[in-house]
């Protein structure tokens, strides 16, 4: 099953008009993309997401634009910690290989039998 990515409508004001802008996926909790690591496995292919805020990296696996299983892995850091220093670190780079065996080792499925 495939989760839709979620949409909101934010207004926004401008001096000559009231405008709307649609805003889509992760955008919604304000946090940005710090890099795309395709993958694949049995044929269908994936994209591993990392995204950040201000103390917070989620690392989430999408096929086709959705959400590939239930699985979200989430690092809070200290805010006083530098955010561009820790996205840099080689453990970011293990959590996104944990990443991918959710996917290879098929645990979501496992999860839901």
């Amino acid at each position: 099953m495939h989760l839709k990515p979620a949409r909101i409508v934010i207004k926004t004001q401008n001096p000559k008009n009231l405008c709307y802008k649609i805003m889509e996926d992760y955008k919604i909790m304000g946090m940005l993309l710090y890099k795309k690591v395709p993958y694949s496995f049995a044929e269908r292919n994936y994209k591993i997401n990392v995204l950040y805020d201000n103390n917070t990296i989620n690392i989430v696996a999408f096929e086709n634009h959705y959400p590939a299983n239930g699985f979200r892995h989430q690092i809070k850091i200290s805010k006083n910690l530098e955010m561009k220093e820790i996205l840099q670190q080689n453990v970011i780079d293990e959590v996104i290989e944990i990443c991918k065996r959710d996917i290879s080792e098929k645990r979501w499925e496992r999860l839901n039998q």
